[in-house]
């Protein structure tokens, strides 16, 4: 440990060379002179993501000293072994051991615990050991909780192993890889009362595992795994206790049963989630539950109107997500209660109709509010974000029409996500100020107008998305202020740059050193394409760094309050995972010619720089060649001319590159076959000439890839390369000798033939055509008359003129 990082987190330690240790922060002793416990936990400075620092070694002699240690929490330092005979082993009174949130990547250590008879805790979360559980866990007899969540274990359960900790209480087994089904031995630890076991690969049946008889139990977490066939929640009637219900399974074969019956629970469920159950309609148990802060029934196919009763019986309700059923109907809710909610998630079903004007004073407390993807329509109620906490607004993918309300915007002004995108909104936006916006997307309206000034005050933006509307104007002024945006969209739209006469890109995009995507295409750009957008990062930041992934990190701020006394001081509120309730970030972006859409951490790995449609011109600034972490680069459909760079080759993440629809010139630079992820590339419809690459992902190519320039040749074109034909060029020296020749002979017969032809069929349609012979005489009569007249009045004037 660093002695610089010791004086700050342990000042005493190293400072104070008088007083009794047990006064030192950190140190407890239960005797005068012997300490029982060391908290230890975060003392080593070590960068969260800083996977490339050296290893620490854990050496635990260093606290043999103090034989009388009970407890000892060495979590979230960093060390990624154990020294050899470090004395681990010679712990053996310790009733605490806390090693969590560290790099230990070997087997688990449970071998050398083997002695502790006294240890009532073990937590070995969120490291990397790998492997089975052994069965030598068993000899751990005292243990009452157990985590080793967050590894990468994998086997089936080891029997008898876990069913002889008979005083377990608390068993997190979570995030890991272990398989098979739950053994019936685990009926004997009758005094569980967390079971966590989800995101793993348990498969069989819950109604015939050993989860009905632990009446114990308190907190059930099942979900992600691969368990089946239907569960009753009639079966586990009799477990008073019950808090925390999660269930869900990854294969989509698990079924919570809803079928009427006279059963009554004797719990009261203060969490349930039950997302993807394939629920049809809501369980009746439901209607019995009094106490509920969090409700997720995302992902089923419940049908019926939005359950109003839900609310009313549950004052306390803080998190309601309905995504992804088959609600409909008006979404409406009782004008005279004042909800408690703070998230809620009403998205992709088929409500309809219009939102209620005073929807913000019901929901006062809302931070969060996803009506995505439904059939409102209507104007947007202004009072939707009365609420003083609403920080998340997402109403895309509906019917919603008119002006962007001024009202709205103002109420609105302290939001940090909004989307408003796939809607029939139209006019201009509001210039009211809503710069404290972290994310913004008002893609496919009708937008139309300038973009307002406001956006160039936004701080610490992630993502602008303002494509597919009707705006114009310039740009050149607009980010000028704004903090490092991650991701810009302004494609098909009508913007200009920096003047409407040369409409250049602003060089102001230039500052954003953290941007990984920018899309200005199906514009009106013009002139060069600057050379200093190769200071974007364009991907070249640690995933930690991109903001991209970002999904409204306040909302982790709301506390559900579920109280549960845990041995391992477990953080409730974290183990909900708040990303369970929250879609991430999307960012549309087209690439090897689809439109995709970006979301969650896929953002903090994709980059991209899209230029095209415009009407750019001028060569392609090599400098684009530093781009070595961008994955798509698109330059098609403009007017660039000049070769390929041949430091393109550097673009050593790129996967999609197309340059098509130009008027490039040269050859294909045969360096670019070193691009080892290239999976699309085009350079159709350009003026380029020379032989095809052949080698690396060039040979994956077929002909649309090239087409539409002549002069290249190789395959996977049919032009062989054996005579190569230069293409044409410009003469600008009379003298030289012209790229083109032409035969005197054959131009003359070809020209005297086809006269001879013309006179020939002029003769053959007078000689059949009497009407067409005596219009044509007329005409010949005519200009004869005309011509003569013209000679005479000629001759006429000029003789006076004369005699003057």
């Amino acid at each position: 440990m660093a002695e610089d990082n010791a004086k700050d987190v342990l000042p005493s330690w190293v400072d104070d060379k008088e007083s009794e240790c047990c006064d030192w922060e950190r140190v407890t002793c239960n005797l005068p002179g012997h300490v029982s416990k060391l908290n230890l936990n975060s003392v080593i400075d070590i960068p969260q993501n800083d996977f490339d620092s050296e290893p620490l070694l854990l050496n635990a002699s260093l606290f043999l000293p103090f034989n009388q240690l009970l407890s000892l929490d060495l979590s979230e330092n960093g060390f990624s072994c154990c020294v050899e005979n470090g004395g681990l082993i010679e712990l053996s009174n310790l009733e605490v051991l806390i090693l969590s949130y560290n790099r230990l990547n070997d087997t688990l250590l449970i071998q050398e615990l083997t002695d502790f008879r006294n240890l009532k805790i073990l937590d070995l979360s969120n490291n990397s050991f790998v492997g089975s559980i052994p069965n030598s866990i068993q000899t751990l007899s005292s243990l009452k909780a157990l985590s080793l969540s967050y590894n990468l274990l994998n086997g089936s359960l080891p029997i008898p192993g876990l069913c002889e900790l008979k005083n377990l209480q608390e068993l997190d087994l979570s995030h890991n890889h272990l398989t098979g089904v739950l053994p019936p031995c685990l009926r004997s630890l009758t005094s569980l009362r967390l079971l966590d076991f989800s995101f793993n690969q348990f498969e069989g049946k819950i109604s015939s595992s050993p989860i009905p008889s632990l009446v114990s139990l308190e907190y059930i977490d099942l979900s992600h795994n691969l368990f089946e066939d239907s569960f009753s929640f009639e079966s586990i009637a009799n477990h008073t206790n019950l808090k925390v219900v999660m269930l869900g399974s990854d294969n989509n074969k698990l079924e919570v049963a809803t079928e009427c019956s006279s059963w009554f629970p004797k719990f009261q469920l203060t969490v349930l989630m039950l997302p993807n159950c394939n629920l049809n309609k809501l369980p009746e148990f439901l209607s019995h539950m009094l106490n509920l802060r969090v409700l997720d029934l995302s992902h089923n196919n419940i049908a019926g109107t939005f359950p109003n009763w839900l609310l009313e019986n549950n004052p306390n309700l803080d998190y309601l997500i309905l995504r992804s059923n088959s609600f409909f109907g008006q979404f409406y809710l009782s004008p005279n209660f004042s909800s408690k909610i703070a998230r809620m998630d009403i998205s992709d079903n088929h409500f309809n109709g219009r939102l209620q004007e005073n929807i913000g004073e019901i929901l006062p407390n809302d931070f969060y509010l996803n009506m995505s993807q439904n059939a409102f329509e209507g104007t947007i109620s202004s009072s939707i974000c009365n609420g003083p906490n609403l920080k998340h607004l997402d109403l895309s993918g509906n019917n919603f029409s008119g002006e962007f309300p001024d009202k709205f915007a103002q109420n609105c002004s302290g939001l940090l996500f909004l989307s408003l995108s796939n809607n029939r909104l139209c006019g201009q936006m509001p210039n009211t100020n809503m710069s404290s916006l972290r994310f913004l997307d008002i893609s496919k309206n009708h937008l139309s107008g300038t973009v307002p000034y406001w956006i160039s005050q936004t701080q610490n933006s992630f993502s602008i998305d303002i494509s597919d509307n009707h705006m114009a104007g310039e740009i050149a002024g607009l980010f000028s202020n704004t903090s490092f945006p991650s991701s810009v969209n302004m494609r098909d739209n009508a913007f200009k740059g920096e003047n409407s006469l040369s409409g250049l890109i602003p060089a102001q995009l230039c500052q954003f050193n953290k941007m990984a995507m920018l899309d200005l295409s199906q514009n009106s750009f013009s002139g060069p394409i600057p050379y200093c957008l190769s200071n974007l990062s364009f991907g070249n930041i640690k995933a930690h760094d991109s903001s991209l992934s970002w999904s409204d990190d306040v909302s982790v701020m709301r506390l559900i309050g579920y109280d549960f006394e845990s041995l391992l001081h477990r953080d409730i509120i974290h183990e909900l995972r708040d990303h369970e309730f929250t879609e991430p970030v999307a960012v549309e972006f087209i690439t090897k010619t689809i439109a995709y859409i970006f979301k969650g951490f896929i953002l903090d790995w994709m980059s991209g720089l899209d230029l095209s449609c415009n009407y750019l011109t001028g060569e392609i600034p090599p400098e684009l060649g530093k781009l070595s972490w961008i994955c798509s680069l698109n330059l098609s459909h403009n007017q660039l001319a000049g070769s390929i760079p041949n430091n393109f080759s550097n673009l050593e993440q790129i996967e999609s590159l197309d340059l098509s629809y130009n008027n490039l010139s040269g050859e294909i630079p045969s360096a670019l076959i070193s691009l080892h992820f290239l999976e699309f590339f085009s350079v159709a419809h350009n003026n380029l000439s020379g032989k095809t690459p052949e080698k690396g992902q060039f040979s994956t190519f077929d002909n649309s890839t090239y087409e539409g320039n002549p002069f290249l040749c190789g395959p996977p074109l049919e032009k062989s390369c054996g005579v190569v034909v230069e293409p044409p060029t410009l003469v600008s020296d009379l003298s030289e000798e012209k790229w083109y020749e032409i035969d005197p002979v054959a131009f003359t017969a070809s020209f005297a033939s086809t006269y001879a032809i013309f006179l020939l069929c002029l003769f053959a349609v007078l000689y059949i055509n009497p009407y067409w012979r005596q219009r044509w005489f007329n005409f010949i009569e005519n200009c004869t008359y005309a011509c003569y007249y013209f000679i005479i009045d000629t001759f006429r004037k000029l003789s006076v003129k004369f005699s003057w």
